[in-house]
């Protein structure tokens, strides 16, 4: 059994045990957990895991079920029995998602559970909450025995009592004991000088001994001078009709069970009801509404705009956000103030945004409905922080039981998230189709899977062009998607997909390795080369070893310098800009040129465009598409071309497609444009046909 309980770290980072047959899934987990700053070690079976927990200790474990060889259930067990009497998280990860699997893989020792395919953003709260957790648990149990071991050397207080429980004599400890000494009065019965209740409970506990039983024990709480305090009372037989009481002062103990149940079951930061205790408090209400007209409705709301204010105003901003949103949650839905015991309702915070409301008080669904709307509508808008205003959006999803079919609270939260995914502008139901929908995702990222491994993508390039000569100034690649079955894919319909997958990755990979391949390939045939753009997700900035990567890729190709122009978007910019200005300037040394596209969209400020130091700026196609329309639009590209030159940027205006638009931008002095009116995406031996006659 192994016996330190001292959290395993490596740098200070907490390490993960990542055990999946998959590489892809491993890598996957890799990327997330090591992105969060935890260390992963990984391996493909349950057998190599065991032999890695002999050698070395970790924080928690993800477990794939489905292993060939020693399966998940099997290393579950092993685990829980090289680590018996030390909380180890253990997460099992599998498609399966019948009760029985469920019910196995906790019955073998797991500690939480996880479908497959993968929520990556609920994982790695998940791991990071289980691991601090554990940590605080850990550090409040050894204290705890630190205490208690202090306590045995102390002698408890010892009293002697005739056979009907008057105290003859007694001895107290040195110190510690204050005006609790008057509860134990020589010459008194214990029923006489205890608090009322506790006096009752003396008298059967002498009676419980004289009757034979050799001891008796009871407890009971008082209020002195120094606060609330805890008693144990010990009675044993004596030998000569009378009895020896042991009293021990067990305050420090309730306390620190208070506490750890508050660690486990409760928020740090809001103080609310943690995911586990709302689980456990919707499989009770569950249970009990079972065979009854009760029904049980859980709604899922994130707050939308929280990773704004943690990057725009910082972390302590950002927590003071989630505790004005929480403390508004719990006014509007912590239920009526009359609500019978114990109460029908809970709220509380699930994830780093994500919060959760339990009712079982509302009756039918037009009622949840209102409710919800009520809520929705309670939740959303300002928020002062300080000096600021910060308005936040809070999708909402809801899942109702009525006792029409079997149901357990884990099945519910999927449910009331799933929905919540759909949520817009209104509150979300869950629903046979939304169910639908989330299987059909399922299938179209296990095609994209096949396709990526299959090399079935494939670029195109859509010219930008002079916005004077409309000579071919360069081009950015775009990534496409030929279904067998479908046909061509809208980016629209898979790019997410894959950004939710983790997909995007190896996607991003493809296309800066195809894009470098083509650009020597236009060089090789003795054409005039032009610079081609990429773009790149948030993930891509968050994976380590970025510039490395991409340096790898432009020295295979033999690129030259300043023909791979990388883009990222407004909002990843502004998600990811604690560090995103130093792998920018790492990637403007190695002759990357870096543009931020879609401007306008999102949250930058002058400052923000001067810190990543741009050589493009790219105006966003919904400003160009108003030109007409909106005379507001007009003011807008006119400012972001006029601050963009004074900055030393080159302005490209996307969505081009009318000869108004380009006479507008002309007049304002846009730099280049793109868009189907100069150019529409084309394979690269149409763009090599342009290069050619240029």
């Amino acid at each position: 059994m192994l016996t330190n309980t001292t959290a395993a770290s490596v740098g200070g980072q907490h390490r993960v045990l990542v055990v999946d047959d998959d590489c892809a899934i491993r890598l996957h987990a890799r990327i997330i957990l090591e992105n969060s700053g935890i260390d992963v070690v990984e391996v493909g079976s349950g057998e190599q895991a065991i032999d890695i927990l002999k050698r070395q200790r970790v924080d928690a474990v993800l477990l794939d079920v489905r292993m060939p060889g020693m399966d998940g259930f099997e290393t579950c067990r092993q685990m829980r029995s090289m680590y018996r009497g030390d909380f180890l998280p253990i997460i099992v990860a599998t498609g399966l998602d019948d009760r029985e699997a469920i019910e196995a893989a906790y019955e073998a020792g797991a500690t939480d559970f996880i479908a497959k395919p993968i929520d990556w953003t609920q994982l790695k709260y998940r791991i990071r909450y289980s691991i601090n957790t554990r940590v605080m648990a850990e550090e409040l149990a050894a204290s705890h025995a630190h205490r208690q071991g202090l306590m045995q050397t102390i002698p408890d207080a010892v009293f002697s009592l005739d056979g009907k429980g008057r105290v003859t004599g007694g001895r107290l400890p040195a110190s510690g004991w204050g005006d609790a000494a008057a509860l134990f009065r020589v010459g008194y019965l214990l029923s006489e000088t205890l608090p009322a209740g506790a006096g009752g409970l003396a008298d059967q506990a002498v009676s419980a001994v004289n009757r034979g039983t050799g001891q008796a024990s009871f407890e009971f709480d008082v209020q002195s001078s120094a606060g609330p305090r805890c008693y144990e009372v010990n009675l044993a037989a004596g030998g000569r009709g009378d009895m020896i009481a042991l009293v021990r002062d067990f305050t420090d103990r309730r306390r620190a069970e208070a506490e750890i149940r508050s660690l486990a079951y409760f928020d740090r930061l809001t103080g609310m009801p943690n995911r586990e205790m709302l689980q456990q408090f919707a499989a009770d209400k569950l249970n009990a509404f079972a065979g009854t007209s009760s029904q049980l409705a859980l709604m899922r709301l994130d707050l939308q705009g929280l990773e704004y204010t943690r990057c725009l105003l910082g972390n302590e901003r950002a927590n003071r956000l989630l505790c004005l949103f929480s403390e508004r949650l719990n006014a509007v839905a912590g239920g009526p103030r009359d609500a019978p015991s114990p109460s029908p309702s809970l709220v509380g915070r699930v994830s780093d945004g994500g919060f959760a409301v339990v009712r079982g008080d509302l009756g039918g669904r037009e009622a949840v409905r209102a409710f919800a709307k009520r809520l929705r509508e309670e939740m959303a808008g300002s928020y002062t922080l300080g000096d600021y205003e910060i308005e936040v959006t809070t999708p909402l999803g809801i899942a109702v039981w009525d006792g029409g079919a079997d149901m357990d609270a884990l099945t519910l939260f999927d449910q009331a998230e799933m929905a919540m995914a759909q949520s817009c502008s209104t509150a979300t139901f869950y629903s046979n189709e939304i169910r639908d929908q989330r299987r059909k995702r399922a299938r179209l990222v296990k095609q994209l899977q096949s396709a990526v491994n299959n090399g079935d993508l494939h670029l195109e390039y859509q010219p930008k062009v002079d916005a004077g000569d409309r000579s071919l100034f360069g081009v950015e690649a775009l990534v496409r998607w030929v279904h067998p079955e479908r046909g061509a894919v809208s980016p629209a319909e898979f790019i997410p997909l894959a950004e939710e997958s983790g997909l995007i990755l190896s996607i991003g990979e493809f296309v800066l390795d195809e894009a470098c391949r083509q650009s020597r390939q236009w060089n090789a045939a003795g054409r005039v080369t032009v610079p081609i753009a990429v773009n790149f997700s948030g993930h891509q900035f968050s994976k380590k070893g970025l510039v490395q990567g991409v340096m790898a890729t432009l020295a295979k190709h033999v690129t030259a310098e300043g023909q791979i122009e990388i883009e990222l978007t407004e909002t990843v910019a502004m998600e990811h800009c604690a560090g995103i200005a130093l792998i920018l300037q790492d990637l403007q040394e190695i002759g990357i040129r870096t543009a931020i596209d879609d401007f306008g969209t999102g949250y930058s400020s002058l400052n923000n465009l001067r810190q990543f130091q741009f050589h493009t700026l790219k105006i966003d196609r919904s400003f160009v598409a108003d030109l007409g329309h909106n005379p507001s639009a007009r003011s807008i590209i006119r400012g972001i071309i006029d601050m963009s030159h004074a900055l030393g940027m080159q302005v490209v205006a996307e969505g081009v497609e009318e000869d108004h638009q380009l006479e507008y931008l002309r007049s304002q002095r846009c730099d280049l444009i793109q868009g189907y009116l100069t150019g529409r995406p084309a394979r690269g031996e149409v763009i090599q046909g342009l290069l050619k006659a240029a």
